[in-house]
């Protein structure tokens, strides 16, 4: 199952200018994902009889959609339009797909499917704690994008997201942070004219060097970062492989697809330029 490719590939795909408009005459990209795996689920019903077998294909379909939602989220490199409602947007999301998966488990319960035997008791076919959970990337990226001041992070807001991205952390943070509103109204409208000329296609925000102040403000927020990160009792998982979200993170996705994920790209270089030079 790719949901990056099949559903999270287009032009309102998360964290992409018209995801963050929610125009109700565009299609919501999580409705469709949900949709998709609607289908999948019912396909699963005729063939998979095992309990096991089921809980393990609907953890599979769980843990690949959030991966699909946060690649696309993280590496889209549209500038935040309003950081609150973004966060919020995120927020939703992750609602809809707790409730696609209560959805689920209730009605493979109502089957009777999963009867225990050792103590006469009904099992559920998905731990909602556990969902709830594998969830909590979502919410903690949601508190990380309406940070009020992204030139001055603190390490409450670092501390959660290291779990999850683990070596990668820095460069996450700093691709988000980068794409904040904050940062483009620094910006001077001279600057941000210059900095698009000959790139009419392009994002001013993706680009880390666009212009000489936008470039000062990245530093300046790298340089925060690294100290929040230094403060972090999760620093040792700096040191880590992040196995959830590899398959994103790794080399042979982010550079391979360099020039379609700029501010990534960028932020990975940028921060590991110096961030935990000790």
């Amino acid at each position: 199952i790719d949901l990056r490719e099949a559903i999270f590939a287009t032009k309102s795909a998360p964290g992409t200018e018209l995801w963050q408009r929610d125009d109700p005459d565009v299609a919501d990209s999580m409705d469709s994902a949900l949709l998709t795996l609607a289908d999948y689920g019912k396909d699963l019903e005729l063939w998979l009889t095992a309990p096991n077998l089921i809980h393990a294909s609907f953890q599979v379909f769980l843990e690949r959609l959030i991966t699909a939602y946060v690649d696309s989220f993280i590496s889209s490199g549209d500038p935040f339009s309003d950081a609150d409602l973004i966060a919020m947007r995120l927020l939703r999301d992750q609602n809809k797909i707790l409730a696609h998966f209560r959805r689920v488990s209730s009605s493979f319960d109502d089957t009777n499917l999963l009867g225990d035997e050792t103590n006469g008791q009904q099992s559920s076919i998905l731990d909602m704690d556990q969902v709830a959970s594998s969830l909590q990337v979502l919410r903690d990226l949601a508190n990380l994008v309406a940070c009020a001041d992204p030139i001055h992070i603190s390490h409450d807001l670092i501390t959660p997201i290291l779990p999850h991205f683990k070596q990668d952390t820095p460069a996450i943070i700093l691709a988000l942070l980068s794409r904040h509103p904050q940062l483009n109204d620094q910006i001077s409208p001279h600057e941000n004219r210059d900095a698009m000329i000959g790139r009419p296609s392009s994002k001013f925000l993706t680009d880390f060097g666009s212009t000489s102040t936008r470039r000062t403000l990245l530093l300046q927020v790298r340089d925060r970062l690294n100290d929040a990160l230094a403060s972090s009792p999760n620093t040792h998982l700096l040191h880590e492989p992040s196995k959830r979200f590899k398959q994103f993170l790794g080399s042979s996705s982010v550079t391979s697809t360099a020039n379609k994920r700029p501010s990534f790209s960028a932020a990975r270089s940028l921060s590991r330029s110096k961030l935990l030079s000790t």
